[in-house]
């Protein structure tokens, strides 16, 4: 009775928030190819390939866990080259990355709505020997479907959140009989460990790893912000001083910008550069800017442009920042200081790069990794404006102190280390 329910509660959601969704697709674009596979429609795609062993169906819901997912069947691979994997995802985004990065021979997906009939074609269709998900990906009837045909499923890289555990407990009816019927799953802390424990799963399938997002750091050619932007900067004498912000949200670029104003007073070579977390809302950005008085200067510009006074550097292009973070002194973390219950992005990747780290208050999306950087007093928490400018200036006054945080952003990278080889530790595959 319980499973009606749920499944009559999912479908009214579905229909409830369909237009949502729609809007989102023609926004954002590259929604709509494929949109069938939604519905475990997949064509003329033949799931079966007789040159492997073993068939790991993998899921990771957007960008951040299909890295992961990613960086995980490389290692199998290595350790094991008679497996082939059907790779699933919801985002447009994230379809495009793995378009590009996977093995000619996985298979390529969109994940299916969790409805009973369409998850069970899916099964059907796919069929596989192993049913991998990335982080918190506790969808009941695929769980279901997956142990009633004895698929082991694991859950990695898994965390729960304060928010997430109270909405799970007041359900714990249903999330026993999910969490239970998982056979390993690796958490990123102890904390993680007994939330999952209360909320039903057996503690012999529960293992603490830490996070694998430390272990997804890759060496890449950097690009140095002259050319990046095509101006003239002063990278080589270090007369300039960048601020980046990493994948900042609404209002948090106006923040930025009132503050980069104030101190550019002070501190003339300092730079500001902006990188959405959306790529889309580039224009709004330029527009509020200009409204501000401040020339912007895009990624996507191609004159020759020299320093002035008032620029804005917007970066309006994706996945490049990882090649500019050498030269970034001072990254703000965006989604942090005005949201909440959503907070956070990733700081891992500039902090590799040793970058002074600067994040508001809520980070709770990455509150474990988070506490590794405060263990290392590797990032700066603020609250407001006023916070951040005092904040900057004392950076910008004393070059040794910001050169010091840089170092121990490092540090804590390398202390985080190590998820990925102990996840692969619980994850059963024969070796060729």
């Amino acid at each position: 009775m319980k499973w009606i329910v749920y499944n009559l509660l999912f479908l009214i959601s579905l229909i409830f928030l369909s237009p949502k969704f729609i809007r989102r697709m023609i926004r954002r674009g590259g929604y709509s190819k494929n949109f069938l596979q939604r519905f475990s429609l997949y064509g003329k795609i033949n799931f079966e390939n007789n040159s492997f062993n073993n068939k790991f169906w993998i899921h990771g819901v957007s960008v951040g866990e299909i890295n992961i997912a990613l960086e995980l069947i490389k290692k199998i691979r290595e350790k094991n080259s008679s497996i082939f994997f059907v790779i699933s995802t919801n985002t447009s985004t994230a379809y495009k990355i793995i378009e590009k990065e996977k093995n000619k021979d996985d298979i390529l997906i969109y994940f299916p709505l969790d409805i009973p009939f369409i998850i069970k074609n899916a099964f059907r269709k796919i069929h596989p020997d192993q049913l991998i998900l990335v982080e918190s990906e506790l969808w009941p009837n695929l769980i279901q479907n997956a142990y009633k045909l004895q698929i082991p499923v694991y859950l990695i890289n898994a965390r729960v959140s304060q928010k997430s555990y109270k909405k799970y407990s007041f359900f714990k009816f249903f999330t026993k009989d999910i969490v239970s019927k998982i056979e390993t799953i690796c958490v990123q802390s102890n904390e993680d460990l007994n939330r999952f424990i209360r909320l039903g799963a057996k503690k012999s399938s529960v293992h603490i790893v830490g996070s694998m997002k430390f272990d997804l750091i890759k060496d890449c050619d950097n690009i140095s912000l002259s050319n990046f932007f095509n101006t003239d900067f002063d990278t080589n004498g270090k007369k300039n001083i960048f601020l980046m912000g990493v994948s900042t949200w609404p209002k948090e670029e106006t923040l930025l910008i009132d503050v980069y104003l104030k101190i550019k007073k002070i501190f003339p070579k300092l730079v500001l550069i902006i990188a959405p977390r959306h790529v889309e809302r580039c224009k709004s950005i330029e527009r509020s800017a200009r409204d501000l008085k401040c020339k912007v200067i895009k990624r996507s510009d191609i004159s020759v442009s020299k320093l002035y006074n008032n620029e804005i550097f917007l970066i309006d292009s994706t996945g490049e920042l990882n090649s500019i973070y050498d030269d970034i002194d001072i990254a703000f973390i965006g989604k942090s200081l005005f949201f909440p219950n959503i907070g956070g992005q990733n700081l891992i990747e500039p902090a590799f790069k040793k970058t002074t780290l600067i994040t508001g208050p809520y980070m709770n999306n990455f509150n474990d990794i988070v506490s590794i950087f405060k263990k290392f007093n590797a990032s700066i928490e603020i609250s407001n404006e006023a916070q951040l400018e005092m904040h900057l200036k004392n950076l910008l006054e004393n070059l040794p102190y910001m050169n010091d945080m840089k170092q121990k952003s490092l540090e804590a990278c390398n202390y985080g280390k190590g998820a990925l080889g102990k996840t692969l530790n619980y994850i059963k595959f024969n070796n060729s």
